[in-house]
Order: C-alpha cells, then sequence, then structure tokens
C-alpha cells in the first residue's frame, strides 16, 4: 500500500503588533517641535537655493562695502574725531545697518546720556560697560534693570558701529576687544535663558490660541487669519504693516501701486496669498 503523505499545516502567522499610541505632548514639547520644523524647513530651503542665497548676500555685501568706503574716503573719519552727535553716527552708517537706529538712539542717549563726544564716551569701556550693567528703563510697573537680551543687542549695536565707521583705532584695541568679548559673553547667557524659559515657562498650545480666536471673531475674520500666519507661514514672527486686499493676484498687479507695504491676498475662491516688503532685514537682503 502507497505510503499517505502527511498533512502539513502552516503556522498561523504572528498578528502584527498594535502601533503604540503617540505620547501626548506638553505645551512646550509642542512649541518646540514646532520651532524644530520650522528649523528644517528654513535648512530645506537655504540647501536648495544657497548658491543664490550667497551671491545676493555678497552683492549686497558688497554694495554696502562700497559705499561705507565712499563715507570713509569723504570724512576721513578714521584720523579724526568727528562722532560728537547722534546725528553725527547714525548718518554715517551704511543702509544695511539703518535698522540698528532706535538700539543706537537708546544706547546713545539712556545709556551713554548723551554724551558730548560719542568716541570720547565709549574710549572708557569700563565705564561704559558698567552703565549698561547698572542701566534701567521706565516700564508700567516702574524702573528695571535691562534684560540680558538687550543688553546682548545693545553692544551688537556698539560692536557692529565701530565695525562699520572704522573706530577700532579711535577707541582702542583694548577697548574694542572688551566690547566684543562682552558681546559673546552676553550670547552665551541669552542662549542659555532662552533655552531654559521654553523649557520652563507655561505657554497656550497654539491650537487653542487658535480656537479662541476663531470662537471670539469667527473663522472669517480678518483676526483668525492674521494669528494663522504665525502657524502657516512662519517665514517671520513679525509681519509689520498687513493689508487685506480682497481680489485676485491680477487685480492686485493691476490696482496697488504701492508694493512697499505687505499684503494678504484674498480671492474670492482659491487660496491666499501673502506678499512680504518690508520686513526688518530688508536692506541686507532684499
Amino acid at each position: 500500500m502507497p505510503r499517505k503523505s502527511k498533512k502539513i499545516v502552516e503556522p498561523e502567522p504572528e498578528p502584527e503588533p498594535e502601533p503604540k499610541p503617540e505620547p501626548k505632548l506638553s505645551n512646550e514639547e509642542k512649541y518646540l517641535k514646532i520651532l524644530e520644523g520650522n528649523r528644517l524647513r528654513q535648512k530645506k530651503y537655504y540647501e536648495s537655493h544657497k548658491k543664490e542665497i550667497k551671491e545676493k548676500a555678497k552683492k549686497i555685501y558688497q554694495m554696502g562695502a562700497s559705499e561705507n568706503k565712499k563715507q570713509i574716503e569723504e570724512n576721513g573719519i578714521w584720523e579724526t574725531d568727528t562722532f560728537d552727535s547722534f546725528d553725527d553716527i547714525f548718518q554715517k552708517l551704511p543702509k544695511r545697518h539703518k535698522h540698528y537706529e532706535s538700539s543706537l538712539r537708546t544706547f546713545f542717549y539712556n545709556i551713554l546720556d548723551g554724551p558730548k563726544s560719542f568716541v570720547r564716551s565709549i574710549k572708557n569701556y569700563k565705564r561704559v560697560l558698567a552703565l549698561l550693567d547698572k542701566g534701567t528703563k521706565t516700564t508700567k510697573i516702574g524702573e528695571v534693570g535691562y534684560a540680558v537680551n538687550s543688553k546682548k543687542y545693545y553692544l551688537q549695536t556698539l560692536v557692529v558701529i565701530i565695525t562699520d565707521l572704522k573706530l577700532e583705532k579711535l577707541i582702542g584695541e583694548e577697548a574694542h576687544t572688551a566690547y566684543k568679548n562682552e558681546f559673546n559673553s552676553f550670547k552665551l547667557q541669552s542662549h542659555a535663558y532662552s533655552k531654559n524659559k521654553q523649557l520652563t515657562q507655561k505657554v497656550m498650545d497654539l491650537g487653542e490660541f487658535l480656537e479662541k480666536i476663531k470662537k471670539r471673531f469667527c473663522e472669517d475674520s480678518k483676526q483668525y487669519v492674521l494669528f494663522l500666519l504665525y502657524s502657516e507661514a512662519t517665514l517671520r514672527d513679525n509681519f509689520k504693516k498687513l493689508i487685506m486686499f480682497n481680489g485676485s493676484l491680477k487685480d492686485f498687479d493691476d490696482k496697488i501701486n504701492n508694493k512697499e507695504d505687505n499684503y494678504i491676498i484674498i480671492p474670492k475662491t482659491g487660496v491666499l496669498s501673502l506678499q512680504i516688503n518690508k520686513y526688518k532685514t530688508v536692506d541686507r537682503y532684499g
């Protein structure tokens, strides 16, 4: 008799493990996740446009350097102490650094107390750094000292002015080095402070905040659209003056002659467009 073949029983496949639920993130962790996403998008954009960005930055830098060289040649400011008033300094700054006007004004009038000669004043770096350390500003709760970030920015402004206007020889290498070292010290302090603040400060979740805006003003309101930009278009943290234009891109091009402001273009159908013309570093990057 022929031998009966044994029936081979295939083993039951093991069930696939159920995906683990994503851990619930705290508001701080969500915020940091958004920041990391923004950073990666910016890095990806830079990597894909690196050549154009570098060429544009080089061109703008050369234009600024040429303008600054012309100012130095015309005024001979590396030889004579012609920096007395606020206007003396500000008018000689190249266009790419005109955005330092506000911090320069505060530094000149509030911290240095409007000196008769700016250059003579900043030669004494020990006195200047002591004034910055003890300086105060008026707020709703009274006189308070300057925050680390403010001190860092004022020193950044000072270092930029010294470099742009070739003041190193006038104030001395020791003073110039002291200002740069103090600026770098405040940069480290500022970074540590910001990182600690992100991890410890309790902030409302952005999604929760947007829901409150939508509930208060409705989904079609300009308030909701504005705050939605900070979630969907994270290229700026300040959109300056923002004008809403109702119409198509073609209508916008035909009717709006002043293209210097920032606009949200709202067509009857389709997606909205954002046009940014004015921002903090426009003189540097165009």
